[in-house]
């Protein structure tokens, strides 16, 4: 009986891990497209995204290092390269717009993390510790931000929903497949609990959250009106003053 119950729980990881990565393979579409619709990263943090980059780049260094199979941490992989679109997003929206200096500097800090992690294969366990603070710079500045504005900006709920239960199934799947001594437990148990408050507060600011995004839209129509209308329109005055 016991047998059996391991069985079925192994065939429940595998489908979870399974799901786990097609469900991480869009986790970040519905924030991505959310930005480019409204052509604004309003109420994203630059520090949340640069350190959920340099965590999941540590964690896959370590699964790298403990040859771990990829169906236990190949959703790391899949929101690694959704963010690095999210950060090329961040750098082309944002307002003020970002210098050069902020792109290449945090961008090498990350470099060197990863050369120092890829470099210390013998260390692995350390490179796991290392990304707990940035667990919490990933989220906290985010929650921060959030409750700052008492809005949650362009924060996409469906992509919140995704990481919270993303987070909670990988806990049961690392739990059974590598153990609860595996390093990862901690992290993905931090990492829940911070998704948590993130998607409370989606819910909890949701109203304000709608008032500010209309707001900003109406502010941005009265802007354009301003300015004289759309490029086309303010072409064609021209045009007509150059002829009269």
């Amino acid at each position: 009986m016991e047998q059996h119950l391991d069985l079925i729980l192994s065939f429940i990881s595998m489908g979870l891990s399974m799901g786990i990565i097609a469900g991480a393979c869009f986790l970040k579409i519905p924030q991505l497209l959310t930005i480019l619709k409204h052509q604004s990263v309003a109420g994203l943090s630059p520090l949340s995204i640069y350190a959920e980059i340099t965590s999941g780049l540590g964690m896959v260094l370590y699964n790298l290092h403990a040859n771990t199979p990829f169906l236990y941490y190949g959703e790391t992989v899949a929101v690694l390269l959704q963010n690095l679109l999210l950060l090329l997003l961040l750098w082309r929206y944002a307002s003020p717009p970002t210098s050069l200096s902020d792109r290449l500097v945090p961008s090498a800090i990350v470099l060197a993390l990863g050369t120092v992690g890829w470099s210390l294969p013998e260390h692995k366990e350390w490179i796991v510790r290392a990304t707990l603070p940035l667990v919490v710079a990933m989220r906290l500045p985010q929650i921060l931000t959030n409750w700052s504005n008492r809005h949650t900006g362009q924060l996409a709920a469906l992509t919140a929903l995704m990481a919270l239960a993303g987070s909670l199934a990988r806990l049961f799947t690392t739990l059974k497949e590598l153990g609860p001594k595996d390093p990862q437990l901690l992290v993905y148990a931090l990492s829940f609990s911070l998704n948590a408050v993130v998607m409370a507060q989606i819910v909890w600011y949701r109203q304000a959250t709608a008032e500010a995004m209309e707001s900003k839209e109406r502010k941005g129509g009265r802007e354009g009106g301003k300015e004289g209308g759309s490029p086309v329109r303010r072409s064609a005055r021209l045009e007509k003053r150059k002829e009269a």
